[in-house]
């Protein structure tokens, strides 16, 4: 066929209007960019807070977009654009949420300084109370608002080892890393400030707002005349302000709950897990972790929470919050709670983790179990599972039971006297991880906690994410 039969209707009569459409190779900005928004998914699913504002259905949505930028990427860019955009892009974002428990393993910078407060930062505090003395430790403590929020206040005085210690334990908390923090701060009261002011001050503030004992509304130094004298002989006095969750104490919870297997099985879940990030993970021993130092505030929106137990990733849906709190009798490793090389109390560890977390749990679910001293079924089965079905262990702790009824205190690590070495029962089996993978293992406890069925959007995401992170670091598609 010659040249001279081909017609073309198309073409336009002069070159003045051909319009050639050409794409221009993206600038390393416009690869960043389109990188980033990949990224933002990436970590947006990674990240606990994010999935629990979210409901399934919305995360369902998120997987597949994820999965849809992905492919797009995929097609528009080499691997060296890829590269490209990662050496661009701000590395610690790059790294994500995904090795965040790698995090927790990173060194932690503390130092004893503490700030003080100035008499015009007490503006912040207002609406202050003074409450009858409930706790063990020699403090003062007042319900108040700091900035509009609901928090109480300890006040105390030094030489005060184990109060002084536990200002360093909420100072630890808040200032780890953020990329881990939203695995493991629902679990502790909020810190709002921890701080010191001249005691005079701390004084005229209390005056001048003419602050009462919440209970019978007496005047503070007239219903509790050691504090004024306190503030009389010391320079300083130190705060530690937390959070008001506005709940109550798990032993509340739990004496009016304590037929309901579904609530208490997942909520001891919760409370085991939060061991276990403070045990394995801070390497922070609580020491003192029975009910009555457990919050927990109920009837909150359902959300579905990610749990990383070991090298495995769980979704539950919960809609409460449960988180611990009075740290004076902790220590963190290899930071000494000198309180405790004092106290001859035998029940306390120092300078170890172990299982004396759990067995504090322990402690107190058979302490509170039944007024009639009968357990229901699912009570007796959670305990057989914390214990592995040891009888050892549930013969001895049943023994410091008995015991607690002859006036020893109740939160013994063993039966000795005081004056006797305390023999730990320090058995791997009751470290937090082991017993959390046991309460998943074992089909009444499972069938009670509320996973989510995987295959809805968690399984697709895991698929993807893998997808994703072979894609940058092993440089190949797949």
């Amino acid at each position: 066929m010659s040249s001279d039969n081909i017609v073309i209707d198309a073409l336009p009569e002069t070159t003045d209007d051909v319009v050639i459409d050409i794409i221009p190779e993206p600038s390393a900005e416009e690869k960043r960019k389109d990188f980033e928004i990949l990224e933002t998914s990436y970590t947006n699913l990674t990240n606990n807070n994010f999935v629990k504002t979210h409901n399934r259905e919305e995360l369902n949505v998120m997987a597949k977009e994820f999965k849809e930028k992905l492919e797009k990427f995929k097609r528009s860019y080499t691997i060296g654009d890829l590269q490209q955009s990662i050496n661009i892009f701000d590395k610690s974002v790059v790294d994500g949420q995904i090795n965040s428990l790698e995090l927790f393993n990173e060194p932690t910078q503390f130092t004893d300084a503490i700030n003080i407060l100035r008499y015009d930062d007490l503006s912040k505090l207002t609406g202050v109370s003074l409450i009858t003395k409930v706790s063990a430790s020699d403090s003062f403590m007042f319900k108040a608002k700091y900035d509009t929020k609901p928090c109480y206040i300890k006040a105390f005085f030094p030489p005060n080892p184990n109060l002084d210690y536990e200002q360093k334990i909420y100072r630890y908390i808040a200032s780890r890393n953020d990329k881990i923090k939203s695995l493991y701060e629902d679990y502790f009261v909020k810190i709002y400030n921890v701080c010191k002011v001249m005691s005079v001050d701390f004084t005229d503030f209390l005056n001048r707002n003419r602050v009462e004992n919440i209970t019978n509304r007496m005047f503070w130094s007239v219903s509790n005349p050691a504090l004024n004298k306190k503030l009389n002989s010391n320079v300083y006095v130190y705060l530690i302000i937390t959070e008001d969750m506005e709940g109550e104490t798990y032993l509340d919870f739990y004496r009016r709950n304590y037929n309901d297997e579904k609530l208490i099985t997942n909520t001891l879940f919760d409370m085991i897990y939060g061991i276990y990030l403070m045990n394995d993970k801070l390497k922070l021993m609580h020491n003192d972790n029975h009910f009555g130092n457990v919050l927990i505030k109920i009837g909150l929106p359902n959300v579905d929470t990610l749990y990383q137990i070991g090298k495995t990733e769980y979704v539950k849906q919960k809609n409460y919050r449960l988180c611990f709190f009075d740290f004076d009798l902790a220590f963190l490793e290899n930071i000494t709670n000198t309180h405790l090389e004092k106290d001859t109390k035998f029940w306390l560890v120092q300078n170890k983790m172990s299982a004396k977390d759990i067995w504090t749990i322990l402690n107190s679910l058979i302490r509170n179990n039944s007024r009639s001293g009968i357990a229901p079924i699912y009570m007796n089965n959670i305990i057989d599972t914390i214990l592995n079905g040891s009888v050892l262990h549930k013969e001895m702790i049943m023994k410091i039971y008995e015991e607690t009824a002859r006036g020893k205190f109740w939160n013994a690590y063993c039966v000795v006297n005081v004056q006797e070495p305390c023999i730990i029962p320090d058995e791997p089996f009751l470290y937090p991880l082991n017993v959390l993978e046991r309460f998943i293992g074992n089909d009444r406890i499972k069938s009670m906690l509320d996973f989510i069925d995987q295959d809805i959007y968690y399984r697709k995401y895991i698929k993807y994410k893998n997808k994703y992170l072979a894609l940058k670091k092993t440089n190949s598609y797949f």
